[in-house]
């Protein structure tokens, strides 16, 4: 059993990567939406396939510990007061959310000049990367 902590695009891509792989898997998301940063058209198909495939998808749940059992979480909008929930997994996947690096762009500041594009700006997908790229060399 893996638990897959973040639902969106690329824990869900993993997600049926492992399932066909002959794993059983659940998808954690803190979110209130399983692959909420994919486009409509697509995320309605994303979410046949993965539950065509019996994968288990919890949304709008908070990640509150993980051991060498399973991963505990508690429903972010509970309604008889905050029950903690387990998942059992022999193996955990973080792909969650992540802050993009500035510290390179920081260094060179001032000393030359810097444009910070792609996941290096904010976290983005490759075609908000080609966009801010082809923007910031309009612009240069």
């Amino acid at each position: 059993m893996v638990v897959i902590v973040g639902g969106g695009m690329v824990g869900c891509e993993v997600a049926e990567f492992l399932v066909k792989n002959g794993r059983k898997i659940t998808i954690l998301e803190m979110m209130p939406r399983i692959a909420g940063d994919v486009t409509r058209p697509l995320r309605f198909d994303l979410i046949m396939r993965l539950r065509k495939a019996g994968i288990q998808m919890e949304a709008d749940l908070e990640v509150t510990r993980i051991s060498e059992y399973g991963v505990w979480g508690i429903r972010k909008k509970y309604h008889y007061g905050p029950n903690e929930d387990f998942y059992e997994a022999d193996s955990v996947v973080i792909a969650a959310g992540f802050k993009p690096p500035s510290s390179l762009a920081e260094e060179f500041a001032g000393k030359l000049s810097v444009y910070n594009i792609g996941d290096s700006s904010r976290p983005g997908n490759l075609k908000e990367a080609i966009k801010t790229a082809f923007l910031t060399a309009m612009e240069i």
